[in-house]
């Protein structure tokens, strides 16, 4: 697998004018990674890839089992990915964390992030 590697923003990283390509492991744990910040429907090209976020963490009673489901179902989704053999996630304040371990065709690897 091939990806062009984004920066904390979403934002393409180049070096000397040319885009830094991700290969393998890392292309799917960041693909992983940008599944997880994209909200259910925004997707354009995809509406069924992403996280129902409004609806079942961004509430007054936040439903993290279903956030994990979620998450889980579309880890999953990812070309490359085997499974996700561990999902954790922690409400600090404001912010939710996840830490996700995913077996991949190219061995493990480990996506994490913050809601």
């Amino acid at each position: 697998m091939k990806t062009a590697q984004v920066d904390e923003f979403g934002d393409r990283v180049t070096k000397n004018g040319l885009f830094v390509y991700l290969y393998d492991l890392d292309a799917v744990i960041q693909t992983c990674e940008q599944v997880m910040k994209t909200q259910l429907g925004e997707y354009q090209y995809d509406k069924t890839r992403g996280i129902e976020y409004f609806y079942n963490v961004l509430t007054g009673t936040p439903n993290f089992q279903q956030f994990e489901a979620e998450s889980r179902t579309q880890l999953l989704k990812i070309d490359g990915v085997i499974s996700v053999t561990a999902f954790t996630y922690e409400q600090n304040e404001n912010t939710l964390s996840y830490t996700a371990t995913i077996k991949t065709i190219y061995g493990n690897g480990v996506a994490n992030g913050n809601v």
